[in-house]
């Protein structure tokens, strides 16, 4: 898919920005991470992320499953790995689907299977993906990129991600690799400025009619009243 009609650009600045400050600094407190509150699947998809370094794929873990680790939302609709498609063929075995017919296969330590009653296409794919005797609901959003990229390229990445993409655009969430002697695995968080505006709960209305029922499954811990309160706005 290109969001907004935009192709990634495969640029790796970022990364390079990471490693010249941190060369400089000692550490990588630039980047602003979110703390986990909740663990469910952290084996899975630190395995997942560590392989895809491994194989030099440009991907991030996005949409809900960050924020529900976060502790921001109550659940999660499924973990989302969003993957910068080229033209290299390594990832053709994930995304193949066989018609209506259900493909099983086995990658590593993971048993993933086609959910069939999904609408797949060529920039969806849905599995199940068994880890650990644990069913985890597993979506594939493959995003077009304009060059060959790799988990350099995985930080700015993230930012084209939140910029097209992110539904909620108050607190956005990540989670990625960089490419260091050992994979690391980086959760990424970006707040909005609270000089954009949302400074009082005036706001608070008009947010959740836009957001109510799209978000409305995975939030469970708003106080309907004066002020209405939940957990996506900066100010709460």
């Amino acid at each position: 898919m290109k969001p907004q009609g935009k192709e990634f650009d495969g640029s790796s600045s970022l990364f390079e920005t990471h490693q010249l400050l941190q060369s400089i600094a000692g550490n990588d407190i630039w980047l602003t991470a979110f703390k986990l509150i909740n663990h469910d699947h952290l084996n899975f998809v630190t395995l997942l992320l560590q392989t895809m370094c491994t194989l030099h794929i440009c991907c991030a873990v996005s949409g809900t499953y960050p924020a529900y680790m976060a502790g921001i939302f109550s659940s999660h609709f499924a973990v989302t790995l969003c993957i910068a498609k080229t033209n290299s063929t390594i990832l053709d075995p994930l995304l193949k689907r066989t018609g209506s017919q259900t493909q099983n296969f086995m990658t590593g330590p993971f048993t993933i299977k086609l959910r069939e009653e999904e609408e797949n296409d060529d920039d969806n794919v849905f599995y199940n993906i068994t880890y650990e005797d644990i069913l985890i609901p597993f979506h594939i959003l493959v995003i077009n990129a304009m060059k060959e990229c790799e988990p350099r390229s995985n930080l700015i990445f993230v930012a084209l991600i939140w910029k097209y993409l992110a539904v909620v655009k108050f607190k956005m969430y990540a989670i990625v690799t960089i490419p260091l002697d050992t994979p690391k695995i980086l959760y990424l968080k970006h707040h909005r400025d609270v000089s954009e505006g949302w400074i009082t709960n005036s706001l608070c209305d008009m947010c959740f009619d836009e957001f109510n029922e799209t978000l409305e499954p995975i939030i469970s811990n708003y106080s309907f009243g004066l002020p209405r309160r939940c957990n996506l706005c900066l100010l709460h």
